[in-house]
């Protein structure tokens, strides 16, 4: 289970990139691996589900305590990467459990602009309607 290939994979990011909710609970219950054991690009068995599109295998990996908030060494969060592959139902998800909205990547990049910069009006949407009713108070 500590085993980990040529990218610093261990088997957990494997299953988490494949969406394989059941080899996620095996390795847990089964080894001391923790929820946010992360590769040398400081990837997440949780950015490795977003980044594949998995809602359920996300929504148990945070049941299990896995950060959503957690950076990668680009310094983008769950929610860049999900904007960036155009998965709204996870974007929507992040949202309700509130990852941080206004996080920018080390090129000064927030998710909105990320979406912007796509021209995914959809995206843009969903994003805008949240800064105004979450940030701004409005």
């Amino acid at each position: 289970l500590w085993s980990k290939n040529y990218a610093d994979e261990l088997p957990i990011h494997l299953a988490a990139r494949e969406g394989q909710v059941e080899t996620i609970i095996y390795i847990l219950e089964n080894s001391t691996i923790h929820v946010d054991t992360a590769t040398v690009d400081l990837w997440t068995p949780f950015h490795y589900a977003v980044n594949n599109g998995y809602l359920a295998t996300i929504e148990f990996l945070v049941s299990k305590g896995a950060s959503i908030n957690s950076i990668d060494r680009f310094g983008r969060t769950a929610l860049h990467w999900a904007v960036r592959y155009d998965f709204k139902d996870i974007v929507e998800y992040l949202l309700k459990h509130n990852i941080k909205f206004n996080a920018k990547d080390k090129e000064g990049r927030t998710a909105l602009d990320i979406a912007k910069s796509t021209m995914n009006l959809d995206l843009i949407s969903v994003l805008s309607d949240y800064e105004k009713t979450k940030i701004k108070g409005k």
